[in-house]
């Protein structure tokens, strides 16, 4: 079946804020290095939104890769990227239409791995202060208000090369980074640095 997964588990896609897809270092570090003495900076007038839809599909790609011993999710597709109006405390986040069978998702958190899934409900959504969770933290509860794209966070989580949701993410990590790496190119060019004169004069 083909449903929408809204990316909760910030382990599964870092975002581009001052993250390893994109931080104020990058374009920095091109300028400074550059032979020719030119400023590096994205393609106006979209290339920065164009370079973060190139590297989120990279990013769904390298899911599907990384997982290994997956039966349930056989197709996952880049829709959007949401962004919260401030990033305090949450990031951008991966929107993508999967197919899935979820008879198979539910079988491995509410029988194979329950004991794990309980644990990752208690630990990711019990309420503390500044934190309120929509969401019950332990399996009892949980089965009487389902979250889809909860339990798809978790499968995914645990079907990462390292078998294991709580490292698993920092191998997919680093392979994010490379496709980060690899696109940036696509959407920046040199450019003439601004005489410091005129700088100055703004």
């Amino acid at each position: 079946m083909k449903i929408t997964w809204n990316q909760q588990d910030r382990r599964l896609f870092p975002g581009f804020y001052e993250s390893c897809l994109y931080n104020s270092d990058m374009l920095y570090f091109m300028s400074e290095n550059d032979e020719d003495g030119k400023e590096w900076d994205f393609v106006e007038p979209n290339g920065y939104a164009e370079y973060e839809i190139a590297v989120s599909k990279r990013c769904v790609e390298d899911i599907m890769d990384l997982m290994e011993n997956n039966d349930a999710i056989t197709d996952m597709q880049l829709k959007e990227i949401t962004s919260p109006r401030e990033y305090n405390f949450t990031t951008d986040k991966l929107v993508c239409e999967l197919e899935v069978d979820m008879d198979k998702i539910k079988k491995w958190c509410y029988e194979t791995e329950k004991e794990k899934f309980d644990e990752y409900l208690k630990e990711n959504y019990t309420s503390y202060d500044g934190f309120i969770s929509f969401i019950p933290n332990n399996v009892r509860e949980f089965k009487n208000k389902e979250d889809t794209d909860v339990m798809i966070d978790f499968y995914i989580l645990s079907h990462l090369y390292e078998p294991s949701y709580e490292s698993g993410w920092e191998r997919l990590w680093e392979y994010m980074a490379e496709s980060a790496n690899e696109t940036i190119y696509g959407y920046i060019e040199p450019k003439e640095k601004e005489p410091i004169e005129e700088i100055l004069k703004d």
